[in-house]
């Protein structure tokens, strides 16, 4: 990770416009066409890679964008999981 001394990103950039369309958040069985997607997963994957693409953001299933991983952005991050999320410690530690 980057020192946590470093701007964030996300912080010392300013954030861009977002193309994400709230109707197909709030109608997706209108939008993923279950002859083209296996499931809401595979479209909200390609949706996002999709809106993504040309941003600081962007998104690729494989591997996370490196704009996440210094500290102020994975505080952040963490302050939006809920708590069983945070309070988990990994399938060993159960």
């Amino acid at each position: 990770r980057p020192s946590s001394n470093a701007p964030s990103p996300v912080e010392s950039r300013e954030a861009p416009p977002t193309n994400v369309d709230k109707n197909v958040l709030d109608e997706t069985y209108n939008y993923a066409d279950s002859t083209e997607y296996f499931s809401w997963e595979q479209f909200f994957t390609k949706y996002l890679i999709s809106v993504s693409q040309e941003t600081l953001y962007k998104y690729n299933k494989s591997k996370l964008n490196k704009v996440y991983l210094d500290d102020v952005s994975v505080r952040k991050i963490m302050e939006k999981l809920p708590d069983m999320i945070k309070d988990f410690k990994g399938s060993g530690d159960h």
